[in-house]
C-alpha cells in the first residue's frame, strides 16, 4: 500500500504508545498530530478527539478526508451516525479495533460497468484512463451504487442516503448525479460520440448503474 497520511487531532499524550506501535507495524501510515485540521496537509484520514475538536462536521462540510471520531460522550456516536460519513470509537480505545477502522476508511472500493472497472476512495475516482478528485457527496453516491450495482434507486432514496432534504420539485439530486456521471465518463474515456451513460436515468423511477456494451469498447 502507498503511504497514507493520518491527521490525529487531539492530545498526543493520550496516544504516544499507540503511535509507536502503529508506526512500527505499519510504516506506510504517517501520523501527524495537530489541534485542528491543517489546510496545507495532504490528509487521507482524520482521527478526531471529540473533547478537543467537537466540531468535526466542519471536516465533512469542507469536503476533506473522512473521520474516525473517538470519545466517551454519547454525542460522539449520535453525531457520527447522523453525518453518514464518520466512524466512531469508544474509549478506552482498543488498538486492534482502531487499526481495523483505519484500514477500512482508507481502502478503496470499485464498481464494474460491464468489463470496465472504476475504483474509488473518499477522495478519488479512477478508471483505466484517468483519475479525478471527488466530493463528499460524490463519494457517498459511489458507495451507494457499489452496495447494490444492479438496483434502481429513486430520487427520494438517493436524497435520504446522501443526507439531504429535498422538496418534490427540487432537481438537486439530478444535478449531483449529472456531476458524478460526467466524472465517470472522463475517467472511463467515454467520448460524447459514444451512446453510453454509466449512470442510467429510468424515467419517473430513478437511477441505476449501466453496463458498458461491447460495441462501445
Amino acid at each position: 500500500m502507498e503511504e497514507k497520511t493520518i491527521n490525529w487531532i487531539g492530545d498526543i499524550d493520550h496516544i504516544s504508545g499507540f503511535l509507536y506501535e502503529l508506526n512500527a507495524e505499519y510504516p506506510e501510515l504517517k501520523v501527524v498530530q495537530t489541534e485542528q485540521p491543517m489546510d496545507n496537509l495532504e490528509t487521507d484520514l482524520y482521527i478526531v478527539d471529540f473533547s478537543i475538536y467537537p466540531c468535526f462536521a466542519d471536516i465533512l462540510d469542507n469536503g476533506l478526508a473522512p473521520c474516525i471520531v473517538f470519545g466517551n460522550s454519547p454525542n460522539v456516536f449520535t453525531s457520527s451516525v447522523m453525518s453518514g460519513f464518520c466512524d466512531a470509537v469508544a474509549l478506552p480505545m482498543n488498538k486492534h479495533e482502531l487499526i481495523f477502522r483505519i484500514f477500512r476508511n482508507i481502502s478503496s472500493s470499485s464498481i464494474h460497468f460491464g468489463i470496465d472497472k472504476v475504483s474509488f476512495s473518499q477522495r478519488l475516482v479512477s478508471g483505466m484512463c484517468k483519475t479525478e478528485p471527488i466530493s463528499h457527496i460524490q463519494f457517498k453516491l459511489m458507495r451507494m451504487f457499489s452496495n447494490s450495482p444492479g438496483s434502481l434507486y429513486s430520487r427520494e432514496s438517493i436524497a435520504q442516503y446522501i443526507g439531504i432534504k429535498v422538496d418534490p420539485n427540487s432537481r438537486i439530486v439530478d444535478v449531483y448525479i449529472s456531476q458524478l456521471r460526467k466524472k465517470l465518463k472522463f475517467v472511463m474515456g467515454i467520448s460524447e460520440e459514444m451512446d453510453f451513460d454509466p449512470i442510467m436515468c429510468v424515467r419517473g423511477k430513478g437511477y441505476r448503474i449501466e453496463k458498458k456494451p461491447v460495441d462501445n469498447l
